[in-house]
């Protein structure tokens, strides 16, 4: 992890590849609550996509605003499949409240 409260930041948007690491998708949760903690302004977990399927997306989605990120991002977008639209869409209307 990178020092990010070293930094006058606003926010942060850590890669979180958790495959990159050969760690399973609880791991993203793991990593978005050390950050979290270690931070004072809001970190959004940056998932990448082409290592999953849509439901291990929507389960690192959750993982990590479970664990305190504000939100995602999403890596190498041209990976999203409509099967990954679905998901988003759908994380999306639950998370977010009109």
């Amino acid at each position: 992890m990178q020092g990010w409260d070293d930094w006058p930041l606003d926010l942060v948007f850590p890669m979180i590849y958790h495959n990159f690491y050969d760690e399973d998708i609880e791991w993203i949760g793991e990593s978005v609550k050390a950050g979290v903690d270690s931070i004072v302004f809001p970190l959004y977990a940056g998932l990448y996509i082409p290592t999953m399927n849509a439901e291990e997306m929507k389960d690192a989605i959750n993982v990590a605003l479970k664990n305190g990120a504000k939100g995602i991002s999403v890596f190498d977008y041209n990976a999203i499949k409509d099967e990954h639209w679905k998901v988003l869409k759908e994380v999306l209307n639950e998370q977010i409240k009109f």
